[in-house]
C-alpha cells in the first residue's frame, strides 16, 4: 500500500508500506505442506462490508450496528531477492569484521614501521563492512519504491486517469534510514 502520513501538521513524515512473513499454521507450529513465502509487502486492501450481497447488520447497541458479514481482500507482493542479497551483505560484513579485528591485533604486534599500512588496511576492512551494511539497506529501499511505483501505476491505470494528487516530502538519508527502522523522523 502506499505509504502513510505520520504525525501532525508540517513537516510531513511517511512510513513506508511494512514487510510481511505470511506462514500457513497448524495446531501451534509452521503447517509444512503449505508453500513458505519469503518477505512481502501488502500493496493493496478492500473491504467489502455484505459480502457482495445484500448489507446486513446485527442487532444494534450503543455504538452502532455492526455489519453480519465483512470480507477483507489483502493483496501481498513477496519482496523477492532481498533475502539473498541480505544474507551475502551480513557474510561479507562479518568477514570483514572480522579480518578488521585480526588486522588491527597484528598492527598492534608489529614495528612502527609496518604498523603504519597494517592499520590502513584495518581501515579498508571497516570501510567494506559499512558498506555491505549500506548496500544492504539501499537494496531493500529500492524494491519497496519499485513496489510502489508498480502500485500506482496499476492504481491509475485501472481508473483510465494519469492525474495524481501526490504531497512530497523530502528526507535526508538518516532520517529515511530512522524511518525504516522503526524509530521515526524525530528519534
Amino acid at each position: 500500500m502506499l505509504p502513510e502520513k505520520l504525525g501532525e501538521g508540517a513537516p510531513l513524515a511517511f512510513r513506508v508500506p511494512s514487510e510481511f512473513t505470511i506462514r500457513y499454521m497448524y495446531r501451534g507450529g509452521n503447517n509444512n505442506y503449505l508453500n513458505h513465502m519469503t518477505m512481502c509487502a501488502l500493496i493493496d486492501m478492500k473491504i467489502d462490508y455484505g459480502a457482495g450481497e445484500k448489507f446486513t447488520t446485527l442487532k444494534p447497541d450503543d455504538q452502532g450496528a455492526s455489519p453480519q458479514i465483512i470480507k477483507i481482500n489483502l493483496a501481498f507482493k513477496e519482496v523477492k531477492g532481498l533475502e539473498d542479497h541480505e544474507v551475502e551483505m551480513n557474510d561479507i560484513a562479518k568477514k570483514a569484521i572480522d579480518s578488521y579485528e585480526q588486522l588491527m591485533n597484528l598492527g598492534m604486534n608489529v614495528s612502527d614501521m609496518a604498523a603504519g599500512k597494517v592499520f590502513a588496511e584495518a581501515s579498508n576492512m571497516l570501510k567494506i563492512a559499512l558498506d555491505a551494511s549500506d548496500a544492504k539497506t539501499k537494496a531493500k529501499l529500492q524494491q519497496i519504491d519499485l513496489m510502489l511505483k508498480k502500485a500506482r501505476i496499476d492504481k491509475f491505470s485501472d481508473k483510465g486517469t494519469n492525474e495524481e494528487s501526490v504531497q512530497a516530502t523530502v528526507f535526508d538519508r538518516n532520517d529515511l534510514l530512522k524511518i525504516i527502522k522503526g524509530g521515526g523522523a524525530d528519534s
